[in-house]
């Protein structure tokens, strides 16, 4: 069984020297530990704990664990995009920052197209 443990920001940051959303760890021999920032919105826990679930059966591909977060929670899976659109947050990600603005940029088109 995986251990889940939510935790502050500045703990990720202390911890893993970045400010990831979520974090899976694997050690041999032992079961994954996953960590979830406890300040984000519960719909954006949600899909980071999916997303990271995702990674702790062994799927270490992004794409999979992308489409994981939206089923774990679509609303959270956006509004995850959304607050991961800061400079801090961008540089983390250099392969991913241009697939997060065509997710975002489709997303809106497709949100705002259909009102």
């Amino acid at each position: 069984m995986t251990m889940i443990k939510y935790i502050t920001r500045a703990e990720m940051e202390s911890k893993f020297s970045a400010n990831y959303f979520g974090l899976t760890q694997h050690y041999s021999g032992s079961r994954p530990k996953i960590y979830i920032q406890k300040h984000l919105p519960k719909c954006v826990q949600e899909s980071v704990l999916a997303h990271e679930k995702h990674h702790a059966k062994g799927n270490h591909g992004e794409f999979g664990a992308w489409i994981a977060g939206f089923k774990g929670n679509w609303k959270g899976f956006f509004l995850g995009i959304i607050l991961s659109l800061t400079p801090s947050r961008l540089k983390m990600y250099p392969e991913l920052v241009s697939f997060i603005a065509l997710v975002a940029a489709f997303s809106s088109l497709a949100y705002f197209g259909s009102n």
